[in-house]
């Protein structure tokens, strides 16, 4: 018989619940959220122990917070739900829920996290056929960004309600919001220009950045993805028109008044210019005549000085 023991282990205390304390809320879940708000809602626990309940304690952070923020509240054992107001755009909260009853509060739900909607972009014209969007540089957990438009004059619907398997490429005449590029986060902050023509692919499918249409108002969101589950939208944009050009009556017609004030300065131009070379011609000529007389008028003189002279030297 060869055998070994190992040595006793340490004492593990083990802990009873408190009587008269729940188990934790069952099914907490997000319903809606906005930019600065999110709902959350939940079940009743199922361990009560024949106790009554007397409200509920949600606790919620984010990464970046340094201690939980808690909001303590009591409900009637019916209410279920709860929103969570004043919060940050585009911000990951993290959210839990623990039930009340005369004894204090019992055990906490697992956490559960959700992302606040961002603010609106504000893509602005820069040609006839597209438009150009500063794209910022998200939080380190997003992973990919999807840009999306709509022609403005289509009923859009709220970016938040749009589900991203109804978003699909760009096809021909498309009156539905339309994915025209998928970005990595890693080239993110980025000037984008919508409408470039060129391809921005995911992995699973191909984007063309299709080219717009001019004169036409087109409105824009983007959708940030931490996973495929997990992700956030920014409102929809205001809507930007492209540039509209001249029609070419418009550009004929402008020609034409050109010339038209063109011919008319030189109808003002050529007789000013006859006139001065006419002005300058007769000037030329006094002066001509003038000298000449002076000349013809000085030769007599000269001679007779010369002739008194020869007179007075005998010659």
């Amino acid at each position: 018989n060869s055998y070994y023991s190992t040595e006793w282990s340490k004492t593990i205390r083990t802990f009873v619940k408190p009587t008269g304390l729940s188990g934790p809320p069952l099914n907490v879940a997000f319903n809606s959220r906005g930019k600065t708000s999110l709902r959350v809602s939940w079940k009743a626990p199922k361990s009560l122990q024949n106790v009554e309940l007397t409200g509920y304690q949600v606790c919620f952070y984010t990464r970046e917070d340094t201690a939980p923020v808690f909001l303590v509240f009591n409900t009637s054992a019916k209410v279920l739900s709860r929103t969570l107001d004043n919060l940050k755009p585009s911000t990951k909260y993290f959210v839990t829920v623990s039930a009340s009853t005369k004894a204090g509060y019992g055990e906490k739900s697992l956490a559960v996290s959700k992302i606040t909607n961002g603010e609106p972009v504000n893509p602005s014209t820069t040609s006839y056929y597209t438009l150009i969007l500063n794209i910022p540089k998200p939080k380190d957990y997003i992973r990919e960004v999807m840009v999306i438009v709509q022609n403005a004059k289509m009923t859009s619907t709220l970016s938040e309600n749009i589900k991203t398997s109804d978003l699909k490429p760009y096809r021909e005449n498309m009156n539905d919001p339309y994915i025209t590029a998928y970005l990595k986060a890693d080239v993110l902050p980025l000037t984008f220009v919508i409408g470039d023509g060129k391809e921005y692919n995911s992995e699973q499918e191909k984007y063309i950045n299709q080219p717009l249409k001019l004169n036409s108002s087109y409105i824009v969101f983007l959708r940030f993805f931490e996973s495929q589950d997990s992700y956030y939208s920014t409102e929809w944009s205001s809507g930007v028109k492209t540039l509209i050009k001249a029609p070419v009556e418009c550009i004929i017609n402008q020609n034409s008044e050109q010339s038209n004030d063109e011919k008319t300065r030189m109808d003002l131009i050529i007789p000013l210019v006859i006139f001065a070379l006419c002005f300058l011609l007769s000037l030329g000529v006094i002066v001509y005549q003038r000298r000449l007389i002076q000349n013809n008028t000085r030769q007599p003189d000269h001679k007779r000085g010369n002739s008194e002279q020869n007179e007075k030297f005998g010659m």
